[in-house]
C-alpha cells in the first residue's frame, strides 16, 4: 500500500522534507521539484535567467524585464510592452504596460517611462502647447530668426523668414521686381500701358496720360 501524502519509507514513518510544492518519493523520500525550483529539498528558486522544470529553460525577456522562475513569463519595466518586453511604448502612451495616455499637444511624443512630453521643433511648454516666442524657432526654440527689417517674423518650426507684402528673399532683403507684387511677389500687376503698381497692394500707378483702375 502506498504511503500517505508527505510520508515515505518503511512503515511510512518518515516525513517528506520537500519545499515549494515539491513531491517526494514514497520509497526513499527524494524530492521531485515543481517548475521553478531545484535543490535536494527544492528549496532553491531557479537562478536568473533560467526557469521551469529542472531550471532547464532560458528566459527570453528584454529591457531589464523580470522573468518568472516558474513560468518564464516576462514582467516589463515601465515604457515597454509585449510578451518579451521588446516593444517600446508607441509615443502616445507610457508607463507600466504602456497603459497611460500621453498628455502632449502638437503631435509631441512623451517619455515612455514617465510620460514627460518631448517637444518637437517650434514648440515648448509642459505639454508642448506653446509656439516659440516671436523671433525664435526650432528645437527647444533655441535658434534666433535671421531675417531683415522687412520681415514680419520667421516660421516657428523651420526659421523661414515671413516677409512683408512686397518683399521676398531668404532674408526678405529684396523688393518685388517691377510688374510683380504681393506676398512673396507672387502676383502679377494688372496694370497696362507701361504703368507700374505698388509692390505691396498691387494698386496701379498709371503712366502719364492714362487713368483707371488698370490704367486702361
Amino acid at each position: 500500500r502506498q504511503c500517505p501524502l508527505l510520508t515515505y519509507g518503511k512503515g511510512c514513518r518518515n516525513t517528506c522534507r520537500c519545499e515549494n510544492s515539491g513531491h517526494c518519493s514514497p520509497i526513499n523520500g527524494s524530492c521531485l521539484c515543481a517548475p521553478g525550483y531545484r535543490g535536494k529539498h527544492c528549496e532553491e528558486p531557479c537562478p536568473y535567467p533560467y526557469y521551469g522544470d529542472n531550471c532547464a529553460d532560458t528566459c527570453d525577456c528584454h529591457n531589464n524585464a523580470t522573468c518568472s522562475h516558474e513560468t518564464g513569463q516576462c514582467g516589463c519595466q515601465p515604457g515597454f510592452d509585449g510578451l518579451k518586453c521588446d516593444r517600446p511604448c508607441d509615443g502616445k502612451t507610457y508607463g507600466l504596460g504602456c497603459r497611460e495616455p500621453c498628455n502632449c499637444e502638437n503631435d509631441a511624443a512623451c517619455n515612455p517611462v514617465n510620460g514627460e512630453c518631448v517637444c518637437g521643433p517650434g514648440y515648448y511648454g509642459k505639454r508642448c502647447e506653446q509656439r516659440c516666442a516671436a523671433g525664435y524657432f526650432g528645437q527647444d526654440c533655441a535658434h534666433a530668426c535671421n531675417c531683415s527689417g522687412r520681415a514680419v517674423g520667421c516660421h516657428h518650426v523651420t526659421g523661414q523668414c515671413v516677409c512683408e507684402t512686397g518683399w521676398r528673399g531668404i532674408h526678405c532683403e529684396t523688393q518685388c521686381a517691377e510688374g510683380l507684387y504681393g506676398e512673396n511677389c507672387s502676383e502679377r500687376c494688372p496694370c497696362v500701358n507701361n504703368s507700374s503698381c505698388d509692390a505691396a497692394t498691387g494698386r496701379c500707378v498709371c503712366a502719364a496720360g492714362w487713368t483707371g483702375v488698370d490704367c486702361d
